[in-house]
């Protein structure tokens, strides 16, 4: 009798959380747009930058590369014109366009959360005279403590190599 309530309340749940919603030729799907987003990004056969004017422009192998990689890494069967299922080639290319769309949404609509102030001086203040030069460190006694001892150091802060 309350099951419409049950399925309302489960689907309300999903939408809190930050699941990237994709139809798959069949049915809705649900997944983690971050780990979607890593695989597109690191699949061995697809480069999104270089392959996507390709892909508009129609031209082959790219095109075909493109959605095959696609259809990969987000699980879905391309379009089987002998059982009339699976995706076809511009939906699965799509989804690229829609997991473009879901991140912008996430940027629009997430709060940074509180900034904080900028810190003022106040009478308070434990601290109220510069360090003296005990507590500086030396520019010639290693890093600070704070620093890390295993940073190696930038080409412009490295000494000159000498022949």
């Amino acid at each position: 009798m309350w099951k419409w309530l049950k399925s309302w309340k489960h689907r309300r749940s999903l939408n809190k959380r930050l699941l990237f919603h994709y139809h798959d030729g069949e049915r809705e799907r649900l997944g983690d747009p971050f780990l979607l987003w890593r695989r597109l990004m690191n699949h061995d056969k697809l480069d999104l930058e270089r392959m996507g004017p390709a892909v508009d422009d129609g031209e082959e192998p790219e095109t075909t590369i493109f959605v095959e990689s696609v259809a990969e890494v987000f699980g879905v069967k391309q379009w089987d014109e002998t059982t009339q299922s699976g995706m076809t080639d511009w939906e699965i290319v799509d989804l690229v366009s829609q997991m473009h769309v879901f991140f912008d949404g996430l940027k629009k609509n997430i709060s940074p959360g509180l900034t904080p102030p900028e810190p003022t001086a106040s009478e308070s203040s434990t601290l109220t005279e510069p360090p003296t030069e005990a507590t500086k460190p030396s520019s010639d006694s290693g890093p600070a403590p704070s620093e890390s001892s295993c940073e190696k150091p930038t080409e412009s802060s490295a000494e000159p190599k000498q022949p």
